[in-house]
């Protein structure tokens, strides 16, 4: 398990990995000897992380669901093997961590007298890069890692909120890598209908980090292609494509070939794409109790037919998420070792839950893992950088302005305004001239076609709720 301090690349280094289809994780259980204690200073912590790291010797029975000794217990059949050397090694590697901290906390305090605070920049202060700003004057939210250039070659996917993204970079003239382009004559309408240039091929929306799993295995060959099938009439449905034809296919065969045709463009992207785009979007999804792939929707929501005693519904936590993200990533390395990740989380709220929760509660929990997730790979690895997307649309000052009136879907300003931040980091502030028609179309309230275009499987579960 890599160390949390580091930040060499060492999240390709072998990592605790566990099933991406695991039933609905278990209620949590009490933890006799942990009670909640105010945090009165870093002396505090410290000492509660000296004790929480001997303890994990004689904890060591229990099931942990994450590397932090607070965690919830994981999913069933998490190895104990696993669990026990990430309580340990974890707990002692907080311990070094916050011992470092502490130590360059007292070590900053200069011949000058002034503590640290005293030397940050406004921007580290709430009030004047906030409060006292207005929404559209917020600055120096992304500063990137590693340059992205018109020549490099970007592959974007995820939820659909990574829609954007490749738009507004071919746009400003960037080169958004597409391996599946739409058939020679067929016009953009259609090309939109069929799903071309959504995505930088035909995979439709990967909401979940074990999905992209999923995909990565299946291009590389690590994990073998499904024959499931779903047969509505006289038509053939792709349970991992959903609505990628509109009306479905004429036959299996056409829908294994046009499957085929899209793992192939995929691994093309992996292994061409010099930064590969990804927006985490959900933490819940829906499996197969007996083949163990993973579906992007809901069997009987988008096509199927929902089977209770094989369809399963799991929301991941933090663990799963992690592992499943680094295992698509070292399998991406595999074929393009050099590869860099911008990662992104989608600021659009789930339009339902499966998992007995308020659906806004449901949401809060889901992004801010996949917030979390982010930041520890970000933190760990030079090659992977995070782009506060959902910070600049779902942030508290942001007061939802960037909603359209369903409170979910992103206006065209909202997008606007994330893109400006985007270009603004890398130093392209600019806007090409295509991109600023774009811009006065907005203003004109002529862009019902940029609010219409997003393609989201994920709002089909709205049918399903009460109406009115």
């Amino acid at each position: 398990m890599p160390d949390v301090q580091s930040t060499s690349r060492s999240i390709c280094a072998p990592w605790p990995t566990a099933s991406a289809t695991t039933t609905r994780p278990p209620a949590t259980r009490a933890r006799s000897g942990w009670r909640a204690q105010p945090a009165v200073g870093p002396t505090w912590a410290f000492s509660h992380l000296q004790r929480a790291a001997g303890r994990c010797r004689v904890r060591a029975g229990e099931l942990f669901s994450g590397p932090r000794p607070w965690n919830a217990p994981g999913p069933s059949g998490w190895p104990r093997s696993v669990a026990r050397q990430s309580h340990c090694d974890s707990g002692m590697s907080l311990v070094k961590a916050e011992r470092a901290q502490l130590g360059r906390c007292n070590m900053s305090m200069g011949a000058d007298g002034k503590n640290p605070y005293e030397k940050l920049p406004a921007r580290a202060f709430w009030k004047p890069s906030v409060a006292e700003r207005s929404a559209f004057d917020l600055e120096g939210l992304w500063t990137p890692k590693f340059p992205i250039s018109r020549d490099d070659r970007i592959a974007c996917f995820g939820s659909c909120f990574a829609q954007h993204i490749g738009r507004a970079l071919k746009g400003r003239g960037y080169e958004w890598l597409i391996t599946e382009p739409a058939p020679p004559g067929l016009s953009a309408e259609n090309a939109r209908r069929f799903n071309y240039d959504l995505f930088t091929c035909r995979t439709g929306n990967i909401y979940t980090t074990s999905l992209l799993r999923q995909w990565t295995d299946w291009a590389t060959g690590s994990r073998p292609e499904p024959d499931e099938v779903w047969v509505e009439g006289d038509r053939a449905i792709d349970p991992f494509r959903p609505r990628i034809e509109p009306n479905g296919f004429e036959s299996v065969g056409e829908m294994r070939q046009s499957r085929s045709v899209a793992l192939k463009a995929f691994s093309e992207a992996i292994r061409t794409a010099t930064v590969f785009v990804f927006t985490l979007g959900l933490t819940e999804g829906w499996s197969s109790k007996s083949h163990g792939h993973e579906y992007p929707m809901c069997p009987g929501t988008a096509g199927g037919t929902f089977v209770a005693d094989e369809h399963d519904f799991f929301n991941q936590r933090f663990v799963l998420v992690l592992s499943n993200l680094i295992a698509a990533v070292q399998a991406m390395r595999s074929i393009n070792p050099e590869l860099k990740i911008l990662l992104t989380v989608s600021p659009v709220p789930l339009t339902a839950t499966a998992s007995e929760q308020h659906v806004m509660v449901a949401t809060m929990r889901s992004k801010s893992i996949l917030r979390a997730v982010a930041a520890e790979l970000a933190e760990t690895d030079t090659l992977i950088d995070y782009f506060p997307s959902y910070e600049l649309v779902a942030s508290p000052p942001l007061r939802g302005m960037f909603f359209e009136p369903n409170l979910r879907s992103v206006n065209p300003h909202g997008v606007s305004l994330v893109m400006r931040h985007f270009f603004t980091g890398l130093g392209d502030g600019k806007a090409s001239l295509p991109a600023q028609r774009k811009q006065r179309a907005i203003r004109k309230g002529e862009a019902s076609a940029e609010r219409s275009d997003v393609v989201c499987e994920e709002q089909l579960l709205a049918a399903f709720g009460p109406s009115g």
